[in-house]
């Protein structure tokens, strides 16, 4: 199948009319030809370096991912960096590159439907009736039960390592919150993100 005729289904499901604005340029085909016969795609959140080694050494056609491979513009490329390294194996190897971002999120029966039905809330509907750029959140019910409970009765979520605490002591010490929130930032590492 022709990578025009893949990009034309993704269009129609998840239109690039509904990318918010800071996403404008930075969704659909980022590298390769709509004229690209595709075989064989990988889906990835990110085009990581990790993830670019396994689409090659899996002779990947269309790496189709959540987070545009590039969200700023580029304006050197040092073939001796991380990204350098990256691109030179992304053109040496004409990997195709789509990238559906805000417009994935939003749309219906996007990423947030479908986080919304795995996180089992019934009523499910958008924050308002009309759905665009800005329409990220889902609201839906759930049964009034324990926390843990409710993690627990989520099909797939872990069921080690989360650890559950009472936050409303915190909420209410604003300098116990802001040292939480350093203590997660901590978490992130710069070695994390390429």
């Amino acid at each position: 199948m022709k990578l025009a005729e893949i990009i034309k289904i993704l269009q129609e499901k998840y239109s690039p009319e509904l990318a918010s604005s800071f996403d404008i340029g930075k969704i659909g085909l980022q590298f390769g030809t709509a004229n690209a016969e595709v075989k064989k795609i990988m889906v990835a959140l990110d085009g990581t370096s990790a993830v670019v080694d396994e689409a090659i050494e899996n002779h990947v056609d269309l790496l189709l991912t959540h987070h545009p491979f590039m969200f700023n513009p580029m304006l050197s490329l040092n073939y001796d960096s991380p990204f350098g390294v990256k691109m030179l194996k992304v053109f040496k190897n004409k990997l195709n590159i789509y990238a559906m971002h805000t417009n994935f999120d939003t749309a219906v029966d996007g990423m947030n439907d479908m986080l919304a039905k795995k996180l089992n809330l019934a009523n499910i509907h958008a924050q308002k009736e009309e759905i665009d750029g800005s329409c990220f959140l889902r609201i839906g019910d759930t049964t009034p039960m324990d926390l843990e409970k409710y993690v627990a009765s989520i099909p797939g979520f872990p069921k080690e390592g989360i650890i559950f605490r009472d936050v409303t002591p915190m909420l209410q010490d604003a300098e116990a919150f802001k040292e939480s929130v350093k203590q997660l930032a901590g978490f992130v590492k710069s070695e994390d993100v390429d």
